[in-house]
């Protein structure tokens, strides 16, 4: 049986939302960092949370700023709440533990420049929606995607693990 792959631009399978607290401490608050998701506590001096977006588990968090750095996550901590100025997205038929491992390859960070505009310095980069969501992915069908996503999340495990021992 041949597996077939298509061509899917992230516009395909993210859908953004904006779902914003209209209590305090709703819930936890949480950062999305250029190595993962964090518990905010402690980082960032603020007072007030409301108008903060609303994250589940399994959402797609990045910063449109310096997106290239690698500021890309899907929430693995709890569902809580991030800074609105994050953009936040739903996945749909793509299998997170697939998609994950692709987020900061060195392919997906140039992508992600390309799409990017410069900002007020060289440095900075905003990114630009509408080329963000054009951006191509190879993706097998959803079957496909789970195994591949299964085997890349028992790697991760075992290197995990053998970090630890070392």
């Amino acid at each position: 049986m041949k597996l077939t792959w298509e061509q899917r631009k992230l516009g395909d399978v993210l859908e953004e939302f904006s779902n914003k607290s209209t209590v305090e401490d709703e819930y936890t608050v949480l950062s999305s960092t250029n190595t993962g998701m964090e518990f905010r506590d402690g980082r960032v001096s603020g007072t007030s949370n409301l108008g903060y977006k609303i994250i589940e588990i399994d959402d797609l968090v990045l910063s449109p700023q310096n997106l290239w750095l690698g500021n890309i996550n899907i929430n693995n901590l709890e569902k809580g709440l991030v800074s609105p100025s994050y953009k936040t997205f739903k996945l749909r038929n793509i299998d997170k533990e697939f998609f994950r491992p692709q987020l900061r390859t060195k392919k997906m960070l140039e992508l992600y420049k390309q799409a990017s505009v410069q900002g007020a310095s060289v440095v900075r980069r905003n990114l630009d929606m509408d080329l963000f969501e054009q951006i191509e992915l190879n993706i097998p069908m959803i079957e496909e995607q789970a195994k591949i996503g299964e085997y890349f999340l028992r790697l991760f495990q075992v290197l995990c693990k053998h970090k630890k021992l070392i």
